[in-house]
């Protein structure tokens, strides 16, 4: 059990929360994230999109919602197409990840913020971001330099989200070591920890989840595209090979990977990875290329679920983030070209099974966390009632209904789900449609096409409205 010096420094910091939870900067933190979050993106669904920036909570900025903060705010920027702030936020959030990201390591004699969190509950740490956000901050950063036609600079940030995927790898080794050692010293049964990863479950029914939440193949796609320009054709092959892996139904990604094995004489490769070789169509002399990338709506709010375990001869009630149920599936996009069909999108990437199997990977270590805190929770009931009188015995009340919240916070401006289209045009003038097969949304955009470029649309869907971007590259492959 704890020491009784830290468990007084313990109830210090009790008391010194009760006093500051009318404050702002720590009243905050126990209010629910969404709240602070959904009227920045509503207001990117209206004809004032320019006052989302405003809507999104200036509480934000308060630890210890500061880095998603700054996720929400990069994002928010680049819709809006203001590209330099958004790369000032982001850049704010890598220079944040390298001073906290520090793994799911948690003493529980330290009291400074992280031990904070351990003995007070999980908001009250720093958001850090998990493994598959990180790819998609790696992923959108790309897009701003692209749009600035920094190409050197997006290709960094390829190759920092590829390292990143081993690096992820490496970290979940690290819980795992983390995980034992706890159930060792916690005397657990390791199946009351495989319950936390049960709870996942409900809302992944029918769900075929990835092996690591952060194999997302937006990223491996975009990754590819970026080194296929600048002619660093064995590392555009292998990127595209992981998102063929991850879609190996996908027409689009198998062509285009099918393209890059060819000019390196490895076609063998890529067959062997398609579950229904698409016919590739070889580029005609002078030809231009479209690719549409099609990101839809947000991800949902996560959601509490409460769960018991059976724990030092006692039943143990605890909160756990999840989603309680599937996110509504997307039809993707219909493209026409000059008013005649041209192409279906066909999905690339479901957020969701990135997501919940986030949740999966982290589930362990929060229980862990909130199994130490019951034995907090114990120890301070205990002393309250031999020395602290009412007084304590209201202390360790207000830890108890305080320590057993579930963190709800995510990023909430992450897309739903990302569809993918390409296809082939006569260099010239083109007017190109598209619309939501879900919704029957539309939009068109005027484009001029060149011999030998490759343009990409971007296309993103806040519910109500669609805001679009466009890159235009010569591509030596056609």
């Amino acid at each position: 059990m704890l020491h009784q010096q830290t468990l007084l420094k313990m109830v210090g910091l009790i008391i010194l929360i009760a006093l500051l939870s009318s404050c702002s900067s720590v009243g905050i933190i126990f209010l629910p994230y969404g709240d602070l979050v959904r009227p920045a993106l509503q207001q990117l669904d209206t004809e004032n999109p320019l006052a989302a920036d405003v809507a999104l909570s200036p509480f934000n900025r308060y630890f210890p919602h500061e880095l998603l903060y700054y996720v929400e705010a990069g994002r928010i920027a680049q819709i809006q197409g203001q590209i330099s702030a958004s790369q000032q936020y982001w850049m704010h959030v890598r220079g944040s990840i390298d001073q906290t990201d520090a793994g799911p390591l948690v003493d529980v004699s330290d009291l400074s913020q992280q031990g904070l969190a351990l003995a007070i509950n999980d908001k009250a740490r720093d958001y850090m971001l998990p493994a598959y956000q990180k790819s998609f901050l790696h992923t959108f950063q790309a897009w701003n330099y692209l749009q600035l036609h920094q190409l050197d600079d997006a290709s960094v940030e390829a190759r920092q989200e590829a390292y990143g995927y081993q690096q992820a790898v490496n970290q979940n080794e690290a819980a795992r070591k983390y995980i034992e050692k706890q159930v060792n010293r916690l005397s657990l049964d390791p199946k009351i920890l495989d319950q936390a990863v049960d709870a996942q479950w409900i809302a992944a029914e029918n769900i075929a989840l990835p092996i690591y939440s952060f194999s997302n193949a937006y990223a491996n796609f975009m990754n590819g595209f970026i080194f296929e320009l600048k002619q660093q054709w064995n590392d555009a092959l292998i990127e595209y090979k992981k998102a063929l892996a991850l879609n190996s139904t996908n027409l689009f990604i198998q062509k285009r990977t099918w393209r890059v094995a060819n000019k390196l004489g490895l076609q063998s490769q890529v067959t062997a990875l398609m579950s229904k070789p698409a016919k590739v169509t070889t580029a005609k002399k002078a030809s231009s290329e479209i690719i549409v990338i099609y990101e839809q709506g947000w991800i949902p709010e996560l959601e509490s679920k409460r769960i018991t375990v059976a724990w030092n001869q006692q039943v143990q009630s605890m909160e756990l983030p999840t989603y309680r149920k599937p996110w509504a599936k997307q039809m993707g996009l219909s493209v026409q070209v000059d008013g005649h069909p041209e192409s279906i999108s066909q999905p690339l990437l479901d957020v969701y099974g990135l997501a919940i199997k986030s949740l999966q990977e982290q589930a362990k270590s929060r229980m862990i966390r909130q199994l130490l805190r019951v034995a907090v929770k114990y120890e301070l009931n205990t002393q309250a009632q031999q020395r602290g009188g009412d007084i304590g015995l209201a202390l360790s009340s207000m830890y108890g209904i305080v320590s057993e919240q579930a963190d709800l916070r995510t990023w909430l401006s992450l897309p739903n789900t990302v569809h993918l289209a390409s296809f082939l045009v006569e260099p010239g003038a083109h007017k190109i449609e598209w619309r939501d097969q879900t919704t029957g949304l539309t939009q068109s955009l005027a484009l001029q096409s060149l011999a030998h470029h490759t343009q990409i649309i971007r296309v993103m869907n806040t519910g109500n409205r669609y805001y679009s971007q466009t890159v235009d590259y010569e591509n030596s492959l056609l």
